[in-house]
């Protein structure tokens, strides 16, 4: 399939288009493949998939490798979003506080006052939050 095909479906309306939010390259081919499997007409599916910069280059590979039926898929990193940053998503700002990042980062306890899980540097993950 052409470049240019592609990316005409990639904004054609009259298609079924599904966004994903995820680091887990695992998990989100599970999804695509179930919708492309259970799909009666996978050619007008649309999937944009977006991660973080870390699993951007291994989720392009794998959905470029491997085939889902037709399915049209798109893989984006978050970071390449203008539009998210810190003076419109309160939560980026918060997140991008030294304070916060000393809280995760500098190993000091806070005397068992927070829940173990909400200390674990992966809650940093945009990806949580969108």
């Amino acid at each position: 399939m052409g470049g240019s095909h592609i990316a005409e479906k990639l904004k054609d309306n009259n298609l079924y288009h599904f966004c994903v939010f995820s680091d887990n390259i695992l998990a989100t081919s599970a999804v695509v493949n179930s919708t492309a499997s259970n799909s009666n007409n996978p050619d007008l599916v649309v999937f944009h998939l977006v991660t973080d910069e870390v699993n951007y280059a291994p989720m392009k590979a794998w959905f470029s490798m491997n085939s889902f039926r037709g399915v049209t898929i798109e893989v984006q990193k978050f970071e390449d979003f203008s539009w998210l940053n810190a003076s419109y998503v309160p939560v980026l700002k918060q997140l991008q506080d030294s304070d916060t990042q000393n809280y995760y980062f500098s190993g000091n306890s806070d005397d068992g006052k927070t829940p173990i899980k909400y200390r674990n540097p992966k809650y940093l993950s945009m990806l949580n939050h969108l």
